[in-house]
């Protein structure tokens, strides 16, 4: 341990002091107040330490009067983290994206992470705000809460502590969305900011190591608690409005927060281990070695390269993005925008390159959130292109594999009048039945159909189910269509 030069005892009150952390400790010292200031200001005296003036009984430093201060807060560090996501704001492709484009700025979502393999949005995403809201608010929380720990943790492990937390909380998010991806087409877009995490990471860790230290008219354990229940109810209030970004916001803060917490402990064991004392409550001074800094310089090393080798493996380009783009290109680039995304497996645009190749417009504008922008028939009408069916045929089924009705309706008849495909009874009935359970009304009318058909042939073991399916389907069109269900049923 390195205290203050001690060689001269120049005092201003003609006292001395000596210190240790715990009863059993040997004594430190003898030292002026000034340099007893020096020392309380890195961390090494506490409230809870034991502190004598000119050889005098031991009382903790709290009850003999001596004013007991934190380590100074250091506020270059945390400014130059601010510049730098200042900077990436400033430099974004698309500063006030919609909520579809985000992945233009480098933000990780459940389709460019799970599909698109760009995991290294995961870094970048760290550093890339939502919003000039979202820029102001990590700057508060990186001023107040971030530049009072790195005296406690280093410069370097303060970001990598920042980046490790957000990078823990998108993934956590991530994590939980991603069996979510079939049900909502606003999931897919969703974007994961690292910039959250990260800042309610800090504050995680500097309630640990500091969580008494006075911060403005609080502590940053009040301030944390409040914090922490603003965000709540925040995201309880826009929960009904805007649910899944509310909740993932939500649960991207708790992560951060618990990962905070889960990398400071360390530090706060270690300082146990080291000084053989009581749990201070004026915080943790863990100021780090030679060695502790260079593992920290190489994880942030290695952190950036591998997010370079992943985007120079993937680019920066995605299918979601790709797909995006499809609705306000002309025609020619946006086929090719649509099957480039559908190649790389998103559903949504597998059925729109369908429609592409066949000589007709869908009925059905399957991408609500674009109704504005999505014109389908402006480069999918008749005579825009030859027709093509295997390719038609080809990418219908794909989109069919992915649940959607529409899609399984169109490849039954594909495969009923071997469009695109050779016709095959089997392969038709299965993707015609797997519509009509999800109350298509044309694939519930086509298998009814089919069943009598197969009823005026030979027999008619599922005719009941059918024609008792069209007749609930009727009930919901039309309440003035009773009398000719209930002939149908007899």
């Amino acid at each position: 341990m390195n205290h203050p030069d001690t060689s001269s005892h120049g005092h201003r009150n003609g006292c001395l002091y000596e210190y240790r952390n715990s009863a059993k400790a040997a004594p430190n010292g003898p030292f002026t107040l000034d340099e007893m200031a020096a020392l309380r200001c890195r961390g090494y005296v506490s409230p809870s330490t034991f502190v004598r003036m000119n050889g005098g009984e031991w009382q903790r430093a709290s009850e003999c009067g001596i004013p007991i201060s934190y380590p100074k807060a250091d506020y270059p560090a945390a400014c130059v983290l601010i510049l730098l996501l200042l900077v990436v704001y400033c430099l974004l492709p698309s500063p006030f994206p919609s909520w579809e484009m985000h992945t233009a700025n480098g933000q990780p979502n459940i389709w460019t992470c799970a599909v698109d393999g760009q995991w290294w949005r995961i870094f970048t995403g760290t550093f890339s705000c939502t919003g000039v809201l979202s820029l102001g608010m990590a700057s508060v929380l990186i001023l107040s809460m971030g530049a009072g720990m790195v005296p406690f943790v280093g410069r370097i492990g303060f970001l990598l502590l920042y980046m490790l937390c957000g990078m823990g909380g998108s993934l956590a998010a991530l994590a939980l969305y991603i069996p979510e991806i079939e049900i909502s087409y606003g999931l897919c877009h969703l974007p994961f900011s690292g910039v959250v995490p990260g800042c309610y990471g800090l504050m995680g860790a500097a309630i640990v190591l500091g969580g008494w230290r006075r911060c403005g008219v609080g502590t940053v354990w009040s301030w944390g608690v409040m914090i922490m229940l603003a965000t709540f109810f925040v995201c309880m209030a826009f929960a009904l409005i805007w649910s899944q970004l509310a909740h993932a916001n939500f649960l991207m803060a708790t992560a951060g927060l618990l990962l905070g917490i889960l990398l400071a402990l360390p530090c706060y064991l270690l300082y146990l281990h080291r000084h053989g004392a009581p749990a201070p409550s004026s915080g943790i001074l863990m100021e780090p070695s030679r060695k502790t800094k260079q593992i920290g310089l190489a994880a942030i090393f290695m952190l950036a390269c591998s997010a370079l080798a992943n985007y120079l493996a993937t680019g920066s380009e995605s299918a979601i993005l790709d797909e995006e783009r499809a609705y306000t290109a002309d025609d020619e680039k946006a086929v090719e925008l649509l099957v480039r995304a559908a190649s790389n497996g998103f559903p949504y645009a597998c059925e729109a390159a369908a429609y592409c190749y066949m000589d007709r417009t869908p009925l059905i504008i399957r991408n609500h959130s674009f109704n504005l922008l999505y014109n389908p028939q402006r480069w999918t009408k008749p005579g825009n292109r030859p027709e093509n069916p295997v390719q038609a045929a080809f990418w219908m089924e794909k989109a069919a594999m992915h649940g959607f009705p529409e899609a399984q309706y169109e490849t039954g008849k594909h495969y009923m009048n071997g469009f695109g495909v050779d016709k095959n009874e089997e392969r038709a009935l299965y993707w015609l039945d797997k519509a009509s359970q999800q109350g298509h009304r044309r694939a519930v009318a086509r298998m009814i159909r089919l069943k009598i058909e197969d009823y005026m042939g030979t027999s008619a073991q599922s005719l009941p189910y059918w024609l008792e399916t069209s007749a609930h389907l009727l009930l919901e069109t039309s309440a003035g269509l009773n009398k000719n269900i209930d002939v149908i049923l007899q």
